[in-house]
């Protein structure tokens, strides 16, 4: 939907406000009309641009000597600006968002463009008509796979992304779900560059019972390889291929089996320090049991976590802030604090502190 603003001349009482709203109102595509007797203007909200020269007419043939014409230069600007609502397909998290509506901010003649991403819709201030080619045109030259319709037309559209053609299977590539630079393929598997998530490998179309859904989209299922009708995100097997994910898993698996070799012991001396009468500072002071965490620990931040601290250091370099940013800066920065307190406890004051003189550490 869009909604214009004109001024109207000739209107002096409500029988006249009638009557010029009842004459617009009866125009095809036209959804609603809201005139305003005193500033003498009509608000027109409808289905499709509709020329001003049809609004003339149906004002002319409705009788009367009233003039619609568009906003003098004398009224503010916000008044001379017509708003237009899209829906705009294809956008699944905030750096979609702010990717759609960056573009459009930068089409020639659109005065603010607003995103409600929940509603996958657009809302586009401009200082005349814009055709919707144009939109449409600088959403598929830069990339992302998103689509733009009038509202309440993209459902009957035939402008739905085609299915891909089945992939071969074994070809070694690899993509990102999110598409964050478009079909862009990778030969090998490892983490996106722009957001960070796992790099997908190719589905193969081969016989089978799999059942292919969004991961956005639960309930879209379908029985081959495509794209998502609702975002436009490739489809992958509910049930995934084990030959598919089953090095990844296993890489993984043995990660986390490491850290927890590694941070359980962490863990215990440093709750034990709750205990009364400590029995590690028996065996050797605070101060040493500290490096002890510390020697723990680098295997830990330096391997088997390593890859959420690439992906958090990506968010932030290409400002798609996830939930890699948060687990990066969460974890990074105790780790580095406790590192400083542990090789440079002069640089804290005494508050930091515990009662041996060392840095607390996390």
């Amino acid at each position: 939907m869009m909604k214009h603003k004109y001024h109207v001349s000739g209107m002096s009482c409500q029988g006249c406000k009638s009557h010029v709203t009842k004459a617009l109102e009866n125009i095809p595509e036209v959804e609603q009309v809201e005139v305003d007797l005193e500033k003498g203007t009509a608000e027109i909200s409808m289905s499709k641009h509709i020329k001003i020269e049809e609004f003339q007419q149906a004002l002319k043939n409705a009788g009367g000597n009233y003039q619609i014409s568009m906003p003098s230069e004398t009224n503010s600007p916000e008044d001379s600006l017509m708003t237009h609502t899209y829906h705009v397909s294809g956008m699944s998290c905030n750096g979609c968002r702010s990717h759609v509506e960056k573009t459009l901010n930068e089409v020639d003649g659109v005065a603010k463009a607003e995103v409600n991403l929940e509603k996958a819709e657009v809302r586009i201030s401009m200082h005349h008509h814009i055709e919707i080619e144009k939109f449409q045109k600088a959403l598929k030259d830069d990339g992302g796979g998103y689509e733009i319709h009038l509202v309440g037309h993209h459902h009957h559209s035939d402008k739905r992304k085609k299915k891909k053609k089945p992939k071969a299977k074994g070809n070694g590539k690899w993509y990102c779900p999110m598409h964050c630079e478009g079909d862009k393929m990778y030969d090998a598997p490892g983490d996106c560059p722009v957001c960070g998530m796992d790099l997908v490998q190719e589905q193969s179309l081969s016989a089978s019972s799999n059942i292919y859904t969004c991961p956005m989209h639960p309930e879209i299922e379908e029985d081959e390889p495509g794209d998502c009708p609702i975002c436009g995100m490739d489809l992958v097997p509910k049930e995934p291929e084990p030959d598919a994910q089953n090095s990844t898993y296993l890489k993984l698996r043995k990660k986390f089996w490491l850290s927890v070799a590694f941070t359980l012991p962490v863990f215990l001396i440093a709750m034990s320090d709750m205990l009364n009468n400590n029995p590690l500072y028996q065996m050797m002071d605070l101060q040493y049991w500290n490096w002890v965490q510390f020697g723990l620990s680098i295997p830990v931040v330096f391997y088997t976590a390593w890859m959420f601290f690439e992906r958090a250091w990506k968010s932030v370099v290409n400002w798609n802030l996830n939930m890699f940013t948060l687990i990066g800066i969460g974890a990074g920065v105790a780790w580095v604090f406790s590192v400083l307190g542990l090789l440079f406890p002069g640089l804290f004051p005494d508050q930091f502190k515990t009662e041996a003189g060392t840095v607390h550490v996390y």
